[in-house]
């Protein structure tokens, strides 16, 4: 059925002037309907749990005892900006920076508590002039150790304040 649907929203985004005989289908819109393709089954596919087995992404599990339960916070921005944020404690600060560098330029699954996030690890990116390279960023990031979540609903707000406190 997913196949179906992609070939058949495939043919009509490319613009193909008949569904009869391949041999009438210029080289052009072969291709294009393989990227198409490509790119509908990614949309479908891309944000479905994934199985418990899975190890194609990394998964970056937050735990409470990394947390210093004192620094959780919940702001609220706007009717739906949301952000939680914490200061890690020195094991956490470090699990952190070994996930982040290890895993920078990859997709990966956060996890807090009951909270489960896909997202990007960007990597370093120079700041000047407070700092110009890693090794000053990381100096200065184990002395603060702080981290935030910007979600937009007050219940994911609230399931992650849950899955960092240790009560």
């Amino acid at each position: 059925m997913q196949k179906s649907l992609a070939a058949f929203v495939a043919l009509i985004a490319v613009g193909v002037p008949c569904l009869g005989d391949e041999d009438r289908v210029p080289d052009v819109y072969k291709v294009r309907e393989e990227t198409v393709d490509r790119s509908i089954a990614t949309l479908f596919t891309a944000d479905e749990p994934r199985s418990a087995d899975a190890t194609d992404i990394a998964i970056r599990r937050i735990e409470p005892v990394e947390i210093v339960q004192s620094s959780i916070r919940v702001r609220r921005f706007s009717t739906n900006g949301f952000v939680v944020g914490w200061v890690y404690t020195g094991a956490g600060a470090t699990n952190m920076l070994a996930f982040e560098e290890a895993h920078g330029g990859q997709d990966v699954r956060m996890v807090v508590g009951n909270f489960e996030r896909k997202l990007h690890m960007g990597g370093f990116r120079s700041m000047p002039p407070a700092f110009t390279n890693y090794m000053q960023w990381k100096e200065g990031w184990l002395k603060s150790r702080t981290d935030k979540i910007w979600v937009t609903s007050e219940q994911d707000a609230k399931t992650i304040r849950e899955g960092l406190s240790a009560e």
